[in-house]
């Protein structure tokens, strides 16, 4: 596809649903009605299916490290090796001598596992994400609750604010793995007032994904409300679980890979941070402010919609000191925000005016 009809299908697909899902909120006082709730959720899912295919059957797929990592890991895999120790991909980054290569799959073992399965099952590993995203934005939109017609209709408006980002289309196209996090932490605000252990294991699912997670594990501390202590706990220990298989199978070449890499990458110049700039902070200083920040955000607690804000922050100030941050470290602190207004928009009448949302325990009987 030339750069002309990419621009032309960018736009459309910005236009298109935007008028369509635009014109369908105008009857928002139809959607007590279950059938209007589902046709509205399901529209949304159905725009992820189209920009997918448009972004990764339709467009010329790029030459980048980690779509070429993503697809090693698979063929590794499937030849019986360790893909921290035989995948590799030539090194797309403009600071790498020429030919340079990765090798090593970076990625915690979570991760491969989705976008491994969408390369054997879908031939393109990049499909983990677009269905992650539509698995997203089907449960932002909860069709299956009832509340009044303007809730209802706001919740798929903000989920259409997450399918028109501008940077959705090369997130998917470039097989960026943000995406993978977004149901989980969609999972986590539905759990979290009634479900509190099950909500700490999807938490921990999520900071096993990458490794920039690790910022906000401090925050589960800090969260004052009377579940924080089991929630920090269950996460931690989902979220080291989650790495086992790694370390079990080859505890160097996972530390080489997944540690060791990350730490030994420069100053990106090309950074949308600081970095960017040319401003380099050291581990010690990002630290003290990702720190600084979960302090500051987790000592009052408070409802779900608050804490996704403040994972949101803490990460957002790790991407804004760090050595680099990109587009698709961006669209996930946007996309956590609108998870966060998804939260607020449903949250129950009783929750309306309180300072505090408190984990609830469990009922349990006899």
């Amino acid at each position: 596809m030339s750069p002309g009809a990419n621009t032309v299908a960018s736009t459309t697909l910005l236009i298109a649903p935007l008028v369509l899902v635009g014109g369908f909120l105008s009857l928002r006082s139809r959607f007590e009605r279950p059938v209007v709730r589902w046709f509205g959720a399901w529209l949304l899912v159905a725009i992820v299916a189209t920009i997918a295919v448009i972004w990764i059957e339709v467009v010329q797929p790029p030459d980048i490290d980690v779509l070429g990592l993503h697809i090693s890991a698979a063929e590794t895999l499937a030849d019986g090796a360790n893909p921290y120790v035989e995948a590799r991909s030539l090194d797309t980054s403009p600071l790498a001598p020429r030919g340079a290569e990765v090798i090593g799959y970076p990625y915690p073992p979570l991760t491969m596992l989705f976008f491994v399965a969408a390369q054997w099952v879908f031939g393109d590993p990049r499909w983990a994400g677009a269905i992650a995203i539509a698995i997203a934005v089907l449960l932002m939109a909860r069709p299956w609750r009832r509340l009044p017609g303007e809730q209802s209709a706001a919740l798929l408006a903000v989920g259409l604010a997450v399918l028109l980002q501008p940077a959705l289309g090369n997130i998917l196209r470039l097989g960026w793995t943000e995406p993978v996090a977004l149901p989980l932490l969609v999972g986590v605000g539905l759990l979290w007032r009634r479900h509190p252990a099950q909500a700490a294991v999807l938490l921990g699912l999520t900071f096993g994904l990458k490794q920039y997670w690790i910022v906000a594990l401090p925050l589960l501390l800090l969260w004052n409300d009377d579940f924080r202590w089991k929630r920090a706990w269950i996460a931690a220990g989902v979220a080291a679980l989650s790495l086992l298989p790694a370390f079990l199978a080859d505890p160097a070449a996972a530390w080489n890979s997944m540690v060791v890499a990350l730490m030994e990458l420069p100053l990106r110049e090309d950074s949308i941070g600081l970095a960017g700039l040319g401003v380099e902070t050291s581990l010690a200083v990002l630290l003290i402010l990702t720190a600084g920040v979960a302090v500051w955000m987790g000592w009052r607690g408070g409802s779900i919609a608050r804490f996704q804000l403040a994972v949101a922050a803490t990460l957002a100030t790790a991407f804004l000191f760090g050595s680099q941050a990109f587009v698709n470290y961006w669209f996930l602190i946007a996309v956590m925000a609108m998870i966060a207004v998804a939260e607020s928009v449903s949250a129950p009448p009783d929750d309306i005016g309180r300072k505090s949302d408190k984990a609830i325990e469990p009922v349990t009987t006899g």
